[in-house]
């Protein structure tokens, strides 16, 4: 797998995304609670994932702004994001957790470094990583000739990608209520 840093490339691969993941979703205005504040905010709700999306590409100058969560937004005054999965719009951003990679058949992937965060002490990369295993991790070459583990999401043209997503989400979540219980 190779990181694409073109900013081309990865607008095209953002866009695709989007659409792919914002396809059957009810479209709501709620709160989102993020480190910070909160904000009131348009979401896609998939009530057959149980996860909501937001997709604010244009907040952050440097990357794609991509939140999740598995709160149910129907009951819920405050929603809290449990994870991102945020793309640099070009070049090699490591601060970002997401990224899209292509394999040696041209074929574009959603990734995600591993990187969670919660402001609390054992969160975080090392941790999930071991927490989860190694299923779908594969090694991504940066043009700079770094390579780095990433854990493969799925194909940005494939429907399955979002049941993926919910499922990662899911395991960020649970990873994140584990370590607040052991803590």
């Amino acid at each position: 797998m190779r990181a694409i840093t073109d900013r081309q490339e990865i607008a095209r691969a953002y866009a695709l995304f989007s659409r792919l993941v914002a396809d059957g979703g009810t479209v709501l205005e709620r709160m989102v609670g993020y480190q910070g504040g909160s904000g009131l905010a348009q979401l896609l709700w998939h009530v057959d994932l149980q996860m909501w999306v937001l997709l604010e590409p244009n907040r952050i100058e440097n990357r794609y702004w991509c939140a999740f969560g598995i709160d149910d937004p129907y009951p819920a005054s405050m929603l809290s994001i449990t994870c991102e999965i945020n793309p640099p719009r070009e070049g090699i951003d490591r601060k970002c957790a997401g990224l899209f990679v292509r394999d040696e058949s041209g074929n574009v992937f959603l990734a995600h470094s591993g990187k969670v965060g919660g402001g609390r002490e054992g969160i975080g990369k090392t941790a999930f990583l071991e927490s989860r295993g190694n299923d779908d991790v594969a090694s991504v070459l940066f043009p700079d000739g770094e390579e780095r583990d990433y854990i493969i999401l799925g194909r940005i043209d494939d429907p399955v990608l979002r049941r993926r997503l919910a499922d990662f989400v899911r395991s960020v979540a649970q990873f994140k209520e584990a370590t607040a219980r052991a803590g």
